[in-house]
Order: structure tokens, then sequence, then C-alpha cells
């Protein structure tokens, strides 16, 4: 004797909000901050690079260089350093874009809603034709003996 059973199941899903909390507000507020600062070394470093190049000349051990030498020189080494100060903050500039659009990406993710399960049904039904069926063929079994 066999009997068939039927399970039948249902689930219902929604959107749940995030709350929030007051960390994921100090970390919005961290991300504006953090990421709109230059950074302070580049001008130093740059700074230091110019005085290096403006003092360069001045030995007294040096080369002797006629004087429209020595300022076409130093107007050119003066030059390159604004050229590679200038990619110096655009870098800086890009990378800090870069980082800001990651941690708002992350913040995002920490404050988007949630799909969950709300709730569901299952229902199990179990056929009784099998046994009938099995309880009448062994009563005309028995019957006829």
């Amino acid at each position: 004797m066999s009997s068939t059973k039927k399970t039948t199941q249902t689930q219902t899903y929604g959107w749940q909000q995030n709350p929030g909390s007051a960390d994921i507000n100090k970390y919005r507020d961290e991300i504006g901050k953090t990421y709109d600062t230059a950074d302070p070394t580049i001008p130093y470093t740059y700074a230091r690079m110019r005085e290096s190049a403006k003092n360069r000349f001045g030995s007294p051990f040096g080369a002797d260089y006629s004087p429209e030498v020595r300022e076409a020189q130093q107007y050119n080494d003066l030059n390159e350093i604004d050229q590679m100060q200038g990619e110096a903050n655009r870098i800086d500039s890009f990378n800090r874009k870069q980082g800001k659009a990651q941690a708002y990406g992350s913040l995002a993710g920490m404050t988007a809603p949630q799909l969950v399960g709300t709730g569901g049904t299952s229902v199990q039904s179990q056929s009784m034709l099998p046994q009938i069926i099995g309880a009448g063929a062994s009563l005309g079994s028995s019957a006829l003996m």
C-alpha cells in the first residue's frame, strides 16, 4: 500500500527599509570631510624641490655658467617642477574622487533596503484512495477464501 502525499508551500517577500544608525550617519559625514581634503604634503614637497633648484647654482665649487645660461636653466627647472606639482595635484584629486565614490558605494550597501521573507504557508495533503482500494482488495480476497 502506498499513499500519495502532496505538499504546497508559499512564501511572501517584502522590502524592509534600513533604519540607519548613529554610526552610519557619522560615516556619511566623515566621507565628505576625509575625501575633500587635499594631500598636504604635495605643496611642501615641491616647495623643497624649488628651493633646491634655486640653490643649485649657488655652490662656489660648481661650474662657471654665464648668467643667461644659469637663468634659463633655473627657469626650465622651476617650470618642470610646476608641471610635476600640477600632475601630483591632479592625481591626488582623482584618487580622492575614487575613494569618495567607493566610500559612498559602501555606504549605499549598508543602507539599502533588504528583501526579507514576511511569511509563508505550508499545506500537506494525503490521498486516501490507495488505502481505500487496498483495504477493499484485502476484504475481497479474504471473502473468497
